[in-house]
């Protein structure tokens, strides 16, 4: 007989219609025929034949859970975001800005822009935020900023048109602008460099003084400028000069000795100069001298000494001892001046003092 039920292996003995044994992956539907066994298992693709509740082949991703289920396969490479599929070892898709090694792992990007703080995602040479005070260039480069505003030093970072620290003697004028500063002192032509309000160069005689103008202080308070302290040292250091040079001029030179010869009998007088150096000059000298009277010291007398004579009559002669009479010399440095005193004829023949007329 044969076995008219679809998908059946063998009906019941003696029968054509009521199957008891399906084929494969069939199984009896309770009415003699077959149907299909349905695997339950999930994330399962296929079940082992013949049963419905072991998987053999998991779903994409999925593994056998080693109990007939399936369980998910977990992807073990370091920043990856997806496995190859069907393995857990093969990074396909790394996380952000990471790239795949060649092994199958994942190596962080390195932006490779210069001045650039980081690029954009996933990319190693365009750059999304460049450095301070750096602006991206349009093709994913990075350029400097340039401030822009008049008597700026330094705009604020990463601005180009608002001032941070402006020029000397400018100011910030609330805008991101620089404005000239005024000097606020009165009676003032310059104030301190960045300043308002510190006076350095005043009007007329006044003088700057704890940032104001003033007067100038009668005492002298305020002190000699500067060019004048100067002048005068030079000028006292140009007289200290002058002086040691006349000190050594009249120290070291050769001085003039004159001489002066005296010649008693005709009363002449001469005198010698020399460069030698100066000797002691003694300055007495003693020279015997015999007494005349006033007749024979003016040649209208005898020219005897009457000391010498015989005594005269009823008068008693006594001989006078000879005088000695002093010369007296002064001797000057540059010039020899000589004094004779001759005191011949200072005393008459009574050895009195004679004054002349």
């Amino acid at each position: 007989m044969a076995c008219s039920v679809a998908n059946c292996n063998k009906c019941v003995d003696d029968t054509e219609d009521q199957c008891e044994t399906c084929d494969t992956n069939q199984k009896p539907d309770g009415d003699g025929g077959c149907t299909p066994m349905v695997c339950s298992v999930s994330n399962c693709t296929k079940c082992v034949d013949d049963t419905e509740d072991q998987c053999e082949t998991c779903d994409t991703n999925q593994k056998p859970d080693g109990d007939g289920g399936c369980t998910p396969m977990v992807c073990s490479v370091s920043n990856c975001t997806k496995c190859v599929d069907d393995t857990e070892d093969q990074c396909e898709t790394c996380d952000t800005n990471q790239k795949p090694d060649g092994d199958g792992g994942c190596t962080p990007m390195v932006c490779s822009v210069s001045n650039c703080t980081k690029c954009v995602d996933d990319t190693e040479d365009q750059c999304e935020t460049c450095d301070t005070n750096q602006k991206p260039d349009g093709a994913g480069g990075c350029t400097p900023m340039v401030c822009s505003v008049s008597n700026c030093t330094k705009c604020v970072d990463d601005k180009e048109d608002q001032c941070e620290t402006c020029d000397t003697n400018q100011k910030p004028d609330g805008a991101g602008g620089c404005t000239p500063m005024v000097c606020s002192v009165s009676n003032c032509t310059k104030c301190v460099d960045d300043t308002e309000d510190q006076c350095t160069e005043c009007e007329g005689d006044l003088v700057a003084k704890d940032g104001d103008c003033a007067a100038k202080d009668g005492g002298g308070g305020g002190g000699l400028p500067l060019g004048a302290i100067i002048g005068i040292v030079i000028g006292v250091v140009a007289l200290l000069v002058v002086l040691i040079l006349l000190l050594l001029f009249f120290c070291c030179r050769k001085r003039k000795t004159t001489r002066e010869y005296v010649d008693h009998v005709t009363g002449s007088k001469t005198e010698t100069r020399s460069t030698e150096p100066k000797e002691k000059v003694d300055t007495t000298e003693e020279t015997e001298v015999t007494v005349m009277n006033r007749e024979q010291r003016e040649g209208t007398g005898d020219a005897e000494n009457p000391l010498n004579g015989p005594p005269q009559d009823g008068t008693i002669q006594i001989v006078a001892p000879r005088r000695k009479a002093r010369r007296v010399r002064s001797v000057h440095a540059a010039a020899t001046e000589v004094t004779d005193i001759d005191l011949d004829y200072m005393y008459d023949n009574k050895n009195e003092i004679v004054e002349e007329d």
